[in-house]
């Protein structure tokens, strides 16, 4: 390359590198006047408009690169990236598999293509594309820990253990790391663990309500109520939206015999979450675990009747996944205080049998029980990883 060109890219990469992108462009659009057919410079041209939100200028300088150098790898995983964010997802996967078929180890590529994936609830490719990025980086931290939690999700505990165990080591003061192994112990039973992983995430990052959430959890299921209700409040707080927290302190309080707390939680669960079968159970079979009269007693009882009512005529058993969530609301719901409150609780406890019943007969698999109840799917993911850059992914944390 001509002296003077080469000085021309060596500013243009600097203001670049500097983080100047209209400067860069200036630059790299001058030079491209010189060298209309640089495969290289249409790439840097498709990177700095990709970062200035210019998806569609980006998608038009890859391909061109593409055109010129077919077999240049990095301008496909880039140019999925900008696919991706125009929408056009099936493009983009198929720009990633590009990349691949041309470098099988391009770990970056592989790790792209998982995110797309997965976010397409394809979590069987996800997984193998999860693999192929860790088979050329072995210990990726945001490879090891996505795929360990896809793993978590799946019940896959003994597989995602040794994962998310990796990511704790290699990042031992990383909130992330450690709180997705929290949710692994929760579900692995280990509790006592959970809570100690949980509680170090959140003091690492106290703005993230998802580690008070867990720490919470863990406490109730060690049966510390007051503790759990503690974590649980800074949750909510901090992430006022989130159902499935609600629902913990829902639990929790019920646990502190806080009926009022109880009811005022699930109550907004509800709202937030009105399809959630397990949810809808909770609510609807809430008995305060002490009175202060008959009255109350029969207030109590009479909401327990037209919550009986309620489940019994609005059991959905019409889908699979239907049949799923009735199943699973049944093993989780357990009218115990019921024999406080009446001494006539045979009648009740025989149509909540039914009730359970006919959810188990027609409820499908056997549902995973160990843990707590889970909140609806949280949106995100891993940030994509583009080509020649050195940022890094965000972490994906667990659902």
């Amino acid at each position: 390359m001509d002296p003077a060109l080469e000085s021309l890219l060596r500013e243009a990469q600097q203001s670049h590198r500097a983080g100047n992108l209209a400067a860069a462009a200036q630059g790299y659009a001058a030079l491209l006047e010189h060298v209309p057919n640089n495969p290289d410079i249409h790439h840097l041209l498709g990177v700095v408009a990709y970062q200035l939100g210019n998806s569609a200028k980006a998608v038009e300088h890859y391909r061109r690169a593409i055109a010129l150098r077919p077999a240049f790898a990095p301008a496909h995983n880039n140019l999925a990236l900008a696919l991706k964010s125009t929408g056009d997802l099936e493009a983009a996967a198929n720009s990633f598999a590009q990349a691949l078929a041309l470098n099988p180890l391009y770990a970056e590529a592989a790790y792209n293509l998982a995110l797309l994936l997965e976010s397409r609830a394809d979590a069987a490719q996800a997984e193998r594309a999860y693999r192929q990025a860790l088979g050329a980086r072995a210990d990726w931290p945001e490879a090891l820990g996505n795929l360990g939690n896809l793993l978590r999700r799946a019940h896959r505990l003994a597989e995602a253990e040794p994962m998310l165990e990796r990511v704790a080591a290699l990042r031992p003061g990383d909130a992330d790391a450690l709180g997705n192994l929290a949710l692994l112990r929760v579900e692995q039973g280990r509790f006592g663990d959970a809570r100690a992983l949980a509680e170090r995430a959140a003091a690492i990052a106290p703005e993230t309500a998802e580690w008070w959430s867990a720490a919470g959890s863990a406490a109730c299921l060690m049966l510390d109520a007051d503790a759990a209700i503690a974590h649980l409040l800074r949750a909510v707080a901090l992430a006022p939206h989130d159902a499935g927290t609600w629902f913990e302190l829902g639990l929790a309080s019920q646990a502190a015999a806080d009926d009022g707390r109880a009811a005022q939680a699930l109550e907004r669960a509800r709202a937030l979450a009105p399809h959630w079968e397990r949810l809808r159970w909770a609510q609807a079979l809430l008995l305060p675990a002490f009175v202060e009269s008959d009255a109350q007693a029969q207030d109590a009882l009479a909401r327990f009747d037209r919550g009986l009512d309620e489940l019994d005529r609005a059991l959905d058993l019409s889908s699979p996944a239907a049949r799923d969530s009735a199943l699973d609301a049944a093993a989780a719901t357990l009218p115990f205080a019921l024999h406080y409150l009446t001494e006539e609780s045979d009648a009740r406890q025989r149509r909540f049998a039914d009730l359970v019943t006919r959810a188990v007969q027609f409820g499908g698999q056997t549902p995973h029980l160990p843990g707590p109840p889970p909140p609806p799917p949280p949106p995100g993911g891993g940030a994509p990883h583009p080509a020649g850059r050195g940022r890094r992914p965000r972490k994906r944390r667990g659902g």
